[in-house]
């Protein structure tokens, strides 16, 4: 049997399918790559060179991925939920949201944590100048410090 050795490149890095199959989790590397390739388009097979036309991952619209922390004064931490919860309710229906869920912390229940995918960052944008979100911001006072918010995406 004749053995052939592919390449897969994803973002100027090259993989050897061969080096994935010695490895002990040469099963769930392999899915790995299928996902992200049906997902994301972000691989391209060769048993040749890269091809002149790829795409490095950060020229590829890619979603945004947002973490906040807020953290509520102990007096207002009912209300301060409240507000949180409507904001989630109304952002699950749009459509540029794929993730939108509120946390409150298990030993300080005064934290709040949001974890958010949006589908981009006009999405992000958009949503950022809806009413129930603009009313969060009145309850700035009712807060411990200003909100952290963590811009991220995959890599």
């Amino acid at each position: 049997m004749v053995q052939k050795s592919f390449t897969v490149y994803c973002n100027a890095a090259g993989l050897t399918l061969q080096s994935i199959a010695n490895s002990p989790y040469a099963l769930r590397a392999f899915i790995t790559i299928i996902i992200l390739i049906a997902e994301y388009k972000l691989f391209y097979f060769s048993n040749t060179e890269r091809p002149p036309n790829f795409v490095p991952i950060k020229n590829i619209d890619m979603k945004i991925y947002l973490t906040a922390i807020i953290k509520a004064k102990e007096e207002y931490r009912e209300e301060v939920a409240t507000v949180l919860q409507n904001m989630v309710l109304q952002t699950r229906k749009e459509e540029a949201s794929e993730l939108y869920s509120l946390h409150q912390g298990i030993e300080d229940e005064n934290v709040f944590t949001f974890y958010e995918i949006w589908k981009s960052k006009e999405g992000l944008d958009a949503h950022n100048q809806r009413p129930y979100i603009k009313a969060f911001g009145e309850v700035g006072e009712k807060l411990q410090e200003a909100p952290v918010v963590l811009l991220t995406t995959l890599i």
